[in-house]
């Protein structure tokens, strides 16, 4: 009787195993049937920033409506004539990112950097340590910048840059060819990108013809943000339309559903274009100071007293060309 109880308590054990795995896997299947949206959190519209002649800054995320979206610091969209550019200035405890929607942009840094980089190509630089860089326009360029903040424990590393051309990026087609995506970072439609300057995040350049839809998959803790480019769509779960210049901010979930209105409701040929970034909040203490983004104020300090080192040293001037926008 001993022994057949405990065969008998063996092959339950087994069973209710079996079924506890049967129902780990249920709950899998349906949560990858059944995605969270995501909607519109905050539609920003953005300010104007002054600069020289020749420079026109509109900033969307970094100004006194909405200073920060972790890890994300600034989107600023700008435009240059031929050889206007950002002389020497410092940058600590953030990346880079600088999409070039048209033209040419050329990098020099006081580590050695220099790249130009033209349509639909990218410059990638992070910078955990203080870096004296310039940014010049070789002819009129329009070109999309976001800072993302780095983890206090990526900034004991050295600065990195990577300079990416339009043709080293990876694309994505739907059979139609009515949604194209350049995949800069993460993945989209089945291509995946290099892994360059942040780990886990994605960068997306999206354009859409008239009448279609787009579902991505967003990891469903991370912030996510998309910049209108050109035309009008219809984002998230409340469907909520944008325009050309709007950042958009999005709240917790698997999926952002876009769609762009059919030709009867738009301009004749208008086409949906956006940047579609994501990547997970840090989390951490922080401190700015304009181009500064440390965790404690000795940190801030300390990177301040680097700048004005640096300075002295000086790195390329951009030209001073006076023609105006």
């Amino acid at each position: 009787r001993v022994h057949g109880d405990s065969h008998f308590e063996s092959r339950l054990k087994m069973v209710l195993l079996r079924n506890l795995l049967c129902v780990a896997l249920l709950s899998a299947c349906l949560s990858s049937v059944h995605a969270i949206p995501r909607d519109v959190s905050k539609v920003l519209k953005g300010e104007s920033i002054s600069q020289a002649q020749g420079i026109r800054i509109h900033r969307t995320l970094g100004t006194k409506d909405h200073m920060f979206f972790d890890p994300f610091l600034v989107v600023d969209e700008f435009r240059m004539l031929s050889n206007r550019g950002f002389e020497g200035h410092p940058q600590r405890g953030y990346s880079t990112w600088t999409y070039v929607v048209e033209g040419f942009l050329r990098h020099q840094d006081n580590f050695g950097n220099e790249a130009v980089v033209g349509n639909g190509g990218i410059q990638i630089m992070t910078a955990p340590q203080t870096i004296n860089r310039t940014e010049t326009a070789v002819k009129s360029t329009r070109a999309v910048q976001i800072w993302i903040k780095l983890p206090k424990v990526s900034k004991e590393e050295q600065p990195q840059f990577w300079a990416i051309n339009a043709t080293e990026i990876s694309e994505a087609v739907t059979e139609r060819q009515d949604v194209w995506i350049k995949v800069i970072s993460g993945t989209a439609m089945g291509v995946t990108a290099p892994k360059r300057g942040a780990a886990d995040l994605l960068f997306l350049d999206v354009v859409m013809g008239p009448g279609t839809t787009f579902n991505q998959s967003i990891a469903s803790k991370h912030n996510g943000i998309v910049y209108i480019l050109e035309g009008r769509g219809k984002f998230g779960s409340s469907q909520t339309t944008s325009h050309i210049g709007d950042a958009l901010l999005f709240t917790e979930g698997d999926e952002l559903t876009v769609t762009c209105e059919p030709l009867d409701v738009v301009e004749s040929g208008a086409s949906l274009r956006f940047l579609l970034i994501a990547a997970e909040p840090i989390g951490e203490p922080m401190l700015r100071e304009n181009f500064f983004v440390l965790n404690t104020q000795d940190e801030l300090d300390q990177a301040i007293a680097e700048w004005k080192e640096l300075s002295k040293e000086g790195v390329a001037s951009a030209s001073t060309h006076t023609d105006e926008l």
